[in-house]
């Protein structure tokens, strides 16, 4: 039963709060839109550093997940934390329009999602020896 436990608040942490990151970013792309209409100099920086903050960010949210996994279940936590990594990322994949074609980008995505979810699960367990 701790196992579950401790799958499903990872897990639904993760999904939860990234899609209320999805939102914000949304919002933020609005705004952003709007700014480089009237700042049309600002569309220089829009993408890179839209594509790092959105790293950053997912990275943080797959590694908290990762965390919080960790933290609620004693044993084999480094095993959760992979569970729950896949099990995220591959819903995030499976939600794409065009799942038939994997890209080197959704690729990286997935393996870098389950090795930051690792990361916060070791990084628990770290804490609690």
């Amino acid at each position: 039963m701790q196992y579950m436990k401790a799958f499903l608040t990872g897990f639904f942490f993760i999904v939860v709060f990234g899609l209320c990151i999805q939102l914000a970013y949304m919002f933020l792309a609005m705004w952003y839109v709007d700014l480089v209409k009237t700042f049309p100099w600002v569309a220089i920086f829009g993408g890179y550093v839209s594509y790092i903050v959105g790293f950053v960010v997912y990275f943080l949210l797959m590694a908290i997940g990762g965390l919080l996994t960790a933290s609620i279940a004693m044993k084999n936590q480094i095993v959760m934390c992979f569970l729950v990594g896949v099990s995220s990322t591959g819903l995030s994949i499976l939600s794409l329009n065009n799942y038939n074609e994997y890209t080197t980008f959704s690729i990286l995505f997935i393996v870098s999602g389950i090795l930051f979810t690792i990361v916060g699960g070791w990084y628990q367990k770290q804490v609690q020896a």
